[in-house]
């Protein structure tokens, strides 16, 4: 009897044993994070220098060198041109392609190989080539560093060079880590990496998951406004606000902007980049790759690349837009017929950069990184739209966004792709919803837009550094139903309570109750009832607008307007998937000095300025209180993301594209000579 029992006994610990190391295998599947633009370093393999990972203190020394001289200069714009353009290349010089393509000088990643881009051995070397450092360490808690790998490559490289490297890569972490797949991680530039591997490998099915966002698929339009020499019309305010957003900075600096009136600076930075720009980088094989395809035929005539000297480089991004990025839905699919999940975060409601109308993140358009159809940013479709249904014909399927402005039924992948209003390029992960989808896609239950009611396909940023979230309660956001009973809205501020002064309801016939003044504190969240109205007597999206003030040192007026969809009762039960919205729930804060003699001295009836003029109404202790946790559907994701020392203070570089990296580099070259001479003229004025 005891031999039965211990061959019992054996043969449980064998297949307990088995089953672990099937499914520990499952949970440990490695990651191989695609960096954005900027991220790879590059190092000059003749003389040893870096000449990529830019040192922004030697940059910015360079720059304050040439002040002097631009202030002597400021009245002669031809002067102005050469001294910023020759800055501009000078600095870039280090990194320059020949015509056909190739590196000009001797230049190469470091560190290479998937062993040294091990996170654990990065760690343990400093970690000083660690990228988008919040996710790493979010994924890092999850399945171990040793399982984390950081792939580089020469970013100037073309998508299909790109997709061969990261093949070889690939092989490389199934050997070290005995793995038969591995996951992706693809941010910006590293999502169109990724999306490219999959186009031309994806048979192979060496990815399990593969999660893409704010992903330049289809490249973005600000290069190709770059390479069909359309003027960029900035705006300032907004790079203010994206910077505000990056560093987590709850002020509204942005209103400043207009009456300062640096958007002076565009006549100028449009012929820096055109006489100096455009010429060096035009032979960069990874931003032919970035131009779209409805740009690219009139790039090619613009730029007027030698047909000899740059044949290497035509044929090569020729192939690839006729290829690959005319036909990335059906290597998606292709891909996910073969057994990866693939997902697509896209970013939507800030024009792009150049000021050409595109609806985008700031950097990569709504339309390239998603294939969706799109109007233009402010803009709605026809009241009669009828969806494309190119890529989607099913009609249980509603793939319109509650702005009316997005169609992602012809998207790439319609049912697995996300998009999120209001967030900036980059700023996933200062936002818990984005936090938490991407970490519910790669080791919990989302498969789709319609796997789990807490990630609907259309949602809002989140980002603590400011604003408001708004709802209705029983539908998802930005849809609302004849059920819905109460407006819900919560405030997103990690470090100010919000004080409500208004709310109106603009094309449906219904008004929301509240109290005027009404506080919500922060990360807390607040209902009003709704004084229903005859529901079926609107069809078209309607806007609920708040008025609100943040208790900070400002206290000014701010204004937040959503747009919502009324569903019919036909079209609820149709679509019964957006009738099954998650909680809003409220964040968790913890008081770190409860000193009385630091105590706010705002009330809730203290009435703000009407004004775009910063008015000091109360003095916020910088140490008052602190946000130590924010209630997410991971907990392990918050703490392993607050747990960075530089999260929410420092913005991440790798974040930003290079190719914005350098434009903005340009821009805060110009914005800092043109604040510079302000600053003297109202000197001299005041001596006067």
């Amino acid at each position: 009897m005891k031999k039965v029992i211990s061959v019992i006994l054996s043969a449980v610990i064998i297949l307990s044993a088995v089953s672990l190391c099937v499914f520990g295998a499952e949970d440990k599947t490695p990651v191989i994070i695609l960096q954005g633009y900027s991220g790879p370093t590059l190092i000059n393999t003749d003389t040893g220098e870096q000449v990529w990972g830019l040192d922004f203190d030697k940059v910015g020394e360079r720059v304050k060198e040439e002040i002097p001289n631009l202030l002597a200069n400021a009245a002669d714009e031809d002067a102005l041109v050469q001294i910023i353009g020759t800055v501009l290349l000078e600095q870039l010089e280090p990194i320059a392609c020949n015509p056909d393509g190739t590196s000009k000088y001797n230049v190469e990643c470091y560190p290479q190989g998937a062993e040294n881009n091990r996170l654990s051995v990065l760690r343990a070397n400093g970690g000083k080539y660690i990228p988008e450092k919040e996710l790493v360490d979010i994924i890092a808690n999850k399945i171990g560093e040793e399982n984390v790998f950081i792939f580089v490559c020469d970013w100037r490289k073309g998508q299909a060079d790109y997709a061969d490297e990261i093949d070889k890569f690939i092989q490389e972490v199934k050997n070290i880590t005995g793995s038969e797949k591995v996951d992706l991680f693809g941010l910006s530039h590293g999502g169109q990496c990724g999306a490219s591997y999959l186009y031309y490998y994806g048979y192979k099915q060496d990815v399990r998951k593969a999660m893409l966002t704010s992903p330049a698929i289809g490249g973005t339009s600000i290069v190709g406004e770059l390479f069909t020499g359309n003027s960029v019309d900035i705006d300032y305010a907004t790079i203010v606000k994206f910077v505000e957003q990056g560093t987590k900075t709850e002020e509204n600096f942005e209103q400043l902007i207009g009456i300062i009136g640096v958007d002076r600076l565009n006549p100028l930075l449009n012929r820096v980049l055109q006489e100096y720009a455009i010429d060096f980088v035009k032979y960069f094989p990874s931003l032919w790759d970035f131009v779209p395809l409805d740009y690219f035929e009139d790039a090619l005539k613009y730029t007027k690349l030698d047909p000899i000297e740059s044949a290497p480089l035509i044929a090569k991004t020729t192939a690839h837009h006729t290829a690959a990025m005319a036909h990335m839905s059906e290597g998606l699919k292709r891909a996910q017929k073969a057994g990866t999940q693939i997902g697509i975060i896209s970013c939507t409601g800030a024009e792009s950069f150049t000021g050409n109308g595109n609806n985008s993140d700031y950097i990569i358009d709504v339309y390239t990184s998603s294939g969706a159809k799109c109007a233009d940013i402010g803009e709605t479709f026809e009241k009669d739209y009828t969806p494309a249904r190119s890529s989607c014909s099913n009609e249980n399927h509603y793939h319109i966004s509650p702005d009316f402005d997005i169609d992602a039924s012809c998207a790439y992948l319609p049912d697995t792709t996300w998009f999120v209003k209001g967030q900036y390029h980059g700023m996933y992960v200062f936002d818990a919803y984005t936090r938490g989808l991407v970490t519910e896609f790669f080791y919990g239950n989302v498969k789709d837009v319609f796997s789990d009611s807490r990630y609907p396909q259309f949602e809002a940023s989140q980002n603590t550094a400011d604003g408001l979230y708004v709802r209705f309660d029983s539908t998802s956001f930005g849809y609302h139903t004849q059920n819905d009973k109460k407006l819900i809205i919560k405030n997103l501020s990690a470090n100010s309570d919000a004080i409500i002064w208004s709310i109106t309801v603009d094309g449906a016939d219904f008004s929301v109750t509240y109290d005027r003044a009404q506080s919500i504190a922060r990360g807390q969240v607040t209902e009003f009832d709704i004084a229903k109205g005859d529901f079926d007597s609107y069809s078209l999206p309607f806007t609920v607008t708040v008025k609100y003030s943040l208790k900070n040192n400002q206290l000014t007026y701010i204004t937040q307007s959503v747009n919502f969809t009324p569903l019919s009762s036909e079209q609820s039960n149709k679509f019964n998937y957006l009738t099954k919205p998650a909680a809003v729930l409220p964040d968790i804060y913890e008081e770190i000095s409860t000193n009385p003699a630091e105590a706010e001295k705002t009330t809730d009836k203290d009435e703000p300025t009407d004004t775009a003029t910063t008015t000091t109404a109360t003095e916020m202790s910088a140490d008052k209180t602190t946000a130590v946790a924010e209630l997410s559907t991971d907990k392990a994701t918050t703490e392993s993301a607050e747990s960075n020392t530089d999260f929410g203070k420092i913005p991440n570089t790798s974040r930003l594209s290079g190719k914005a990296s350098v434009i903005a580099g340009t821009v805060i070259l110009l914005s800092g000579a043109f604040i510079v001479s302000i600053t003297v003229f109202r000197k001299r004025k005041i001596s006067e």
